[in-house]
């Protein structure tokens, strides 16, 4: 069955269309703060992921985000300006540090995170649009 990109298919539909009989489905931190309340949010995520007050810390404050990736991307980002001015150990310092804010929000999700599937309930908290 050929889908087109405006067509919106109901979740079972959508199954079907695969024509396969066991699927998997990921979704998004929208759909987990959505179910999950605040515990997904970068802000909640930040206060549960065990940096250190210091440089890296700092970084969010400066950019004025709780958004982990865009922190990442900005050390990493530092790295290669660091490269191009030829400071390989500030830019190894800067990759280090994108590394350890990676490492931080997986320790957050985790510790935030249902222990298994069943954990999620039935229903979806309603809207508030």
């Amino acid at each position: 069955m050929a889908v087109s990109q405006t067509e919106v298919l109901s979740f079972d539909e959508g199954i079907k269309s695969t024509g396969v009989s066991a699927c998997t489905l990921l979704l998004g931190n929208g759909f987990s703060i959505a179910q999950g309340g605040n515990r997904f949010a970068y802000k909640s995520l930040l206060e549960k992921c065990g940096l250190p007050d210091g440089p890296i810390r700092n970084v969010f404050n400066v950019l004025g985000t709780f958004d982990f990736e865009k922190v990442m991307k900005s050390l990493q980002d530092a790295a290669q300006v660091e490269l191009a001015y030829g400071d390989e150990t500030k830019s190894k310092q800067f990759m280090d540090d994108a590394a350890a804010v990676r490492e931080a929000l997986i320790h957050a999700v985790r510790n935030v995170h249902p222990g298994v599937q069943f954990d999620i309930p039935n229903g979806m908290p309603a809207r508030n649009s």
